[in-house]
């Protein structure tokens, strides 16, 4: 007769009634970093009533992922709160709903699709180049942050959405879903929260920023509707899709929920994976001078095809040593449906899992001096020993990312045709550091000082 053992992971101290509340509120990051090189793999965390169950090590991530993904639900406290602006759209969405809404989406995003969008792409990049030639001739600092955020909004207009932004419109988005992120991540990580019904200060600007990209949306989709636009392309199959769902949203909030997913998802990771490549770069000109030799030799005139993208083998290898640094989505939270065993552990029903790509990314067992900005990792005879799960930047199992073709075109597209006319360097007086909300930004701003390459 077989005995299970049944385990709790190790905890770290916390106080009496709070637990780990106040570091989780306060340096999230930190309390990760810190317990996992002390507990281990797993670790038990309580903040306030609620346990949570921290998970670092790749094999228990493919379980969550892959092996036991039916028994781990995204329907988690979090996601709620994220409901508010996205309703029950692709990400937030699961069962039949999410089954159909992926299907429908995966139609546009499928490899060879994207590919064909590349000259769309290249003519998006040329815009925001055009913009920073001004201010490269004068040696001038930007934020890099949002000028890269600015870059992503125009190719996912140009490629999947093709309504044709106005730069405020543009800054609109930028700065209401900046704010979100910030709102959405102090909610989640707070005991409790007023009702968004009760006229509190936060709560009055929490809802004027959604209202702010609501009401862009509404007029894309009453523009749709007015001049019967017929383009092709994802918004398209949105507009068209007409096979009835279990959905609580229906006709034109269904589409706003659409149209929104697809926003926040396309354009905020793209930007923050930019953001920081470029921060690292300047940090390690040896990398920069390797970059711009691949650029000149493979690309003596234009990028015209995937081809040419293809060949552009050191410049990917510098996009996912810059994703396991700074991995846009650092933190991923589960719902256990069922009892389950990970390691030895007992993981019981109803308990929230956390995992962060920023931990794993940076595991010293998988990760030869894992803090060290390397791109020769991923150089194509390395690449084969790295474990599937210690580097996940676009998740893994059935809810892996679709875009994920998509944005490694359109990073390398960016990198290949800024790299080769711009240089954005450092100041030394500007101190950067990470900002984990929902996302992993950098604090405040990313300035740096922008120059003819």
């Amino acid at each position: 007769m077989n005995v299970s053992l049944k385990r709790t992971p190790p905890a770290p101290q916390g106080h009496w009634l709070l637990g780990n509340l106040y570091h989780l509120q306060n340096d999230p990051l930190g309390l990760l970093i810190r317990n996992q090189k002390e507990f281990g793999d797993i670790i038990r965390f309580r903040f306030g009533p609620r346990n949570c169950y921290f998970l670092a090590h790749p094999d228990y991530i493919k379980h969550i992922f892959q092996t036991k993904a039916e028994n781990y639900s995204k329907q988690t406290r979090g996601h709620n709160y994220l409901k508010l602006l996205l309703g029950e759209g692709l990400i937030t969405s699961e069962g039949k709903l999410w089954q159909h809404q992926r299907q429908s989406a995966q139609m546009e995003l499928r490899s060879e699709q994207v590919n064909h969008m590349i000259p769309n792409m290249v003519e998006a990049i040329q815009n925001t180049t055009q913009k920073l030639e001004s201010m490269a001739e004068q040696n001038t600092t930007i934020d890099v942050h949002l000028e890269m955020a600015r870059l992503a909004l125009r190719v996912v207009d140009k490629t999947l959405f093709k309504i044709g932004f106005e730069d405020q419109e543009i800054d609109t988005i930028i700065y209401a879903m900046d704010f979100l992120d910030q709102s959405l991540s102090k909610r989640t990580r707070r005991i409790l929260n007023l009702p968004l019904s009760i006229p509190s200060p936060d709560n009055l600007t929490f809802k004027k920023n959604l209202n702010n990209i609501k009401n862009i949306i509404r007029t894309i989709v009453k523009k749709y509707k007015c001049q019967k636009m017929q383009h092709k392309g994802l918004i398209n199959q949105i507009f068209n899709d007409t096979t009835p769902v279990n959905c609580p949203f229906n006709g034109d909030q269904r589409i706003e929920n659409e149209i929104i997913t697809f926003l926040l998802s396309s354009h905020v990771s793209t930007s923050i994976a930019l953001s920081w490549t470029w921060y690292l770069l300047s940090q390690h000109p040896e990398v920069r001078s390797h970059l711009h030799q691949e650029i000149a030799l493979i690309l003596k005139n234009s990028i015209t095809s995937v081809e040419d993208l293809t060949l552009l083998t050191y410049t990917e290898q510098i996009i996912y040593e810059s994703l396991r640094l700074y991995p846009p989505i650092w933190l991923t939270i589960r719902h256990a449906v069922h009892k389950d065993e990970i390691g030895g552990y007992d993981i019981p029903a109803g308990a929230t899992v956390m995992i962060s790509r920023y931990i794993t990314h940076r595991h010293p067992k998988f990760w030869e001096e894992p803090d060290l900005f390397n791109p020769e990792r991923f150089s194509s005879d390395k690449r084969k020993n790295i474990h599937p799960f210690s580097f996940f930047p676009f998740g893994g199992g059935p809810r892996r990312c679709i875009g994920s073709h998509f944005a490694m075109m359109e990073l390398k597209l960016a990198i290949a045709m800024l790299a080769s006319r711009f240089k954005f360097a450092s100041l030394p007086q500007h101190s950067v550091q990470v900002h984990p909300l929902i996302s992993l930004t950098p604090r405040r701003s990313l300035k740096m000082s922008l120059s003819r390459s």
